[in-house]
């Protein structure tokens, strides 16, 4: 894994320029080819999931800040039965069926449509606190911390997660990144953070315990797509520095072939699993003739 630090220092490398005008425009275009990255893959790297309650005669409700686009969605009623829904993006569509059930209302919601701000149910829930499930594709945050290494690791034992510094600030902006021994070399998100001097893990620590003890560490700030692709937003932003920042055609070329040919690489390995829109209950509607028993009589079949 590669933090935005060592992807910083990675690009400078490329371009041998380590001003810190150059600085700026490197890091600026890494977060561009992350962006770029992670809608080439459109994996789970970048997937989350919310719950929200339904509401009483209520088919409207607020996306998520970070919603890019929805992967799944379903409405659980009595944490029993699970209604998928199917989305729908024709505008004129969406109207005609909810005026085919005007002040309707149904647990067994069937449809979803996604606008900017909100989302809408079909038919609008009946009653209050069944539960709707989106699973989708955040946004990222832009990279932008240094990699921390102030103090020591006091106490951290092999198999648990508390982690204990000494003459470190731990801060909670720090929960979300990634923690590890240097010695040990292996990465850990940051689950929680307690204090100054405490932080807790997402996963057992597997490395050597340590008690009473002054070992050195780092916390970075990790993109969100696999650890093999990290290098490419360095090689974007290399790319753009000979596009612009200081023009050199043949080094510009050297630099997309190289970005291309690792993304294209990256798109075979982790693309697969959202390689198609979503489209839950969607081969139901190819089956003519064919009762579906998830949506109402009459609306689709």
């Amino acid at each position: 894994m590669l933090s935005f630090q060592t992807i910083t220092e990675q690009s400078q490398d490329l371009v041998h320029d380590y001003s810190t005008d150059a600085k700026t425009f490197l890091q600026r275009n890494i977060n561009i080819g992350q962006r770029i990255l992670e809608t080439d893959l459109g994996s789970y790297y970048t997937e989350e999931t919310i719950d929200i309650d339904t509401e009483d005669e209520t088919g409207t409700y607020d996306t998520p800040a970070d919603l890019v686009k929805v992967k799944q969605a379903f409405v659980t009623v009595d944490e029993t039965t699970q209604y998928n829904l199917e989305q729908i993006y024709d505008e004129d569509r969406w109207q005609a069926m909810k005026a085919s059930m005007i002040d309707s209302y149904s647990d067994a919601a069937t449809h979803i449509f996604v606008r900017r701000d909100s989302f809408e149910i079909f038919p609008a829930a009946e009653n209050e606190d069944n539960v709707i499930t989106l699973r989708y594709e955040a946004g990222g945050k832009l990279l932008q911390y240094d990699d921390y290494t102030e103090g020591t690791i006091t106490t951290l034992a092999n198999g648990a997660v508390a982690v204990t510094g000494g003459s470190t600030t731990f801060t909670a902006a720090m929960a979300g990144r990634y923690f590890k021994i240097d010695a040990d070399g292996v990465w850990y998100k940051i689950l929680t953070y307690t204090s100054a001097t405490a932080i807790t893990l997402d996963r057992n620590y597997q490395g050597t315990s340590i008690a009473a003890g002054t070992d050195a560490y780092t916390i970075g700030e990790m993109p969100r797509t696999p650890a093999s692709t990290h290098h490419i937003p360095a090689l974007y932003a290399a790319m753009n520095y000979y596009l612009g920042y200081k023009q050199d055609e043949q080094k510009a070329r050297m630099y997309k072939a190289l970005h291309d040919s690792d993304t294209k690489a990256a798109i075979t390995a982790y693309h697969d699993r959202y390689a198609s829109n979503y489209q839950i209950g969607g081969y139901k509607q190819r089956l003519r003739g064919r009762n579906n028993p998830n949506y109402p009589p009459g609306i689709l079949t």
